[in-house]
Parts: structure tokens; sequence; C-alpha cells
């Protein structure tokens, strides 16, 4: 077999960042983490409580090694937390006043959402991360990018849309509007990429083909982007977007606990997910 083609430093958001050697990557990690252990021990309740409980203090933190010794946190103790103390628990490890965005899960379990605050740094931070996606996956400032989400408190789409304004592309939001104008934006606007659950996206062909529109032929859409379902990344349902489309669609995967994408597919190498160190 050949080598593998090398892959042009444009096609990188960050390429120090992206391309940077292991030793450096993992020197940078345990030095942010050390920080931001001492951080949240000085100044958020509920992990320092965790933490004493199990034996651990941020100065026994020295290599990727000792992340064992940290207790993981799950949804139920946060959501323990807020019941406790309403209605963002003794997590937050920031006064209030640095906030500046509410966002919460989308409460599919049946019980109280999850509510995470973010403040400025952390918006940008947020914007950044989905930036390294929309970059692997070809989105570029010539591109129209239309969101078929619906704004509300459920993280969703947020940091995404921020991100391709950040990229330089012009963002099509379409809130709530009812699916038939969404298809119409789409076509008439010439959006060649599309950010939406891949449920959702089934959808908008579903009904595109009950109007009358081929959106293979009718649209100019280059790339589907996914998220916030596990089926973006089933084979059979990304033929099908495929199919329906007529255009490739990459899956990313995030959480409401860090506020962004954690990793993403690139237009090289689909199927496989890239990590966000």
């Amino acid at each position: 077999m050949g080598a593998k083609p090398a892959i042009a430093p444009d096609e990188y958001w960050n390429p120090r960042h992206e391309t940077m050697p292991r030793a450096e990557i993992t020197a940078i990690q345990v030095a942010k983490m050390r920080r931001q252990l001492a951080y949240a021990w000085e100044r958020s309740p509920f992990h320092r409580r965790r933490w004493e409980a199990a034996g651990f203090e941020p100065g026994q933190f020295r290599s990727l090694d000792d992340l064992r010794r940290i207790p993981p946190m799950t949804r139920a103790e946060w959501m323990e937390a807020q019941a406790a103390h309403p209605p963002y628990g003794d997590l937050p490890a920031a006064p209030p006043e640095v906030a500046i965005r509410l966002h919460t899960t989308s409460g599919t379990t049946g019980r109280m959402p999850l509510r995470a605050l973010d403040g400025m740094r952390d918006w940008e931070w947020i914007a950044e991360m989905w930036c390294h996606g929309f970059h692997a996956f070809g989105v570029r400032p010539s591109d129209t990018v239309f969101f078929a989400f619906s704004y509300a408190s459920f993280i969703g789409f947020w940091g995404a849309h921020y991100a391709c304004e950040k990229l330089g592309a012009l963002v099509i939001p379409s809130g709530s509007l009812p699916t038939d104008t969404r298809v119409k934006l789409i076509v008439e606007n010439g959006a060649t990429t599309v950010c939406a659950t891949p449920t959702y996206v089934l959808r908008l062909a579903q009904v595109a083909r009950e109007m009358g529109v081929d959106l293979r032929k009718a649209g100019k859409v280059e790339r589907i982007l996914l998220s916030g379902e596990p089926s973006g990344s089933v084979p059979a349902v990304r033929r099908k977007i495929e199919e329906e489309w007529g255009a490739p669609c990459g899956d990313s995967a995030g959480m409401t606990e860090i506020g962004t994408i954690m990793m993403f597919e690139c237009r090289h190498r689909p199927g496989g997910m890239h990590i966000i160190e």
C-alpha cells in the first residue's frame, strides 16, 4: 500500500493545534488540567465535596494517568445538586453575574433538564470547537449554511451557528418555521450546507418530495452536518440521507455538560470521528 496522501495545511481550522506533536499535546493537557482542578476546588462546593469524599485533592494530579483518581460525575448527581440548591446547584465555579447564557438538556428522560451556565469566554470557546468540525467538513466563507433548528433553550446548534459566523459563512436561521417553508428557503437561497438532526433532515426530504421538489436537482446543497442524535453514525440512516439529498453527510457528537462538540467527522475520512483534544 502507498503512503497516505498529505492533508494540506488549509484543511485545518487551527493547523498549530491540530498537528501538534503528541508530547506537546500531553504537556498542555496536564498543565491546563492542573489549573482547572485547582480552580474548581476553590470555587465549586459540589466538586470539592465529591473529591474530598473520594480522597482526592488537586495536588495529586501530575499526569494523565492520575485522571483515574478523580471520581467521574454522573448526570444523576448534577440533577440532585440542582434539586438541593435550585436553580443551578452548587456546581458553578464562577459568580452568577459572569454568566451570559443559560442552556438546558432536552429533557427527554422525562425528568428535570440539566441547566448549564456559560460566560463570554465559555461561549467563545464553544464556537471555536465547532469551527474545527465545520472547517474539517469543508465549510468556508463562501458557503451559505442553513440551520433547521428551533433555537430554544436546548443547546443544540447554538454554538454551531456562531461558529459559522466566525468562519465567515452566511448563516440562515430558521427558528420555528414550518418544514415546507424551510425547504423553500434552502432552495431559494442556494444553501450549500444544511445542519439538523438526522431525523429532521429526513423529514425535510419527505416534505420536499410532497412539494414536488427534488433536492438533488433543485438545491445547491453540498454537505449535510448532523448532530443531536446517535443515528447520524448509523450506516443505513446515512445512506438514506445521502440518497435523498445527493450530498455527503457528516456527524458530530457533544453534550450540554461540556457545552459543545467533542468529536467530528472530516470530509477526507468519513465514518470515523476526530476527537478535539
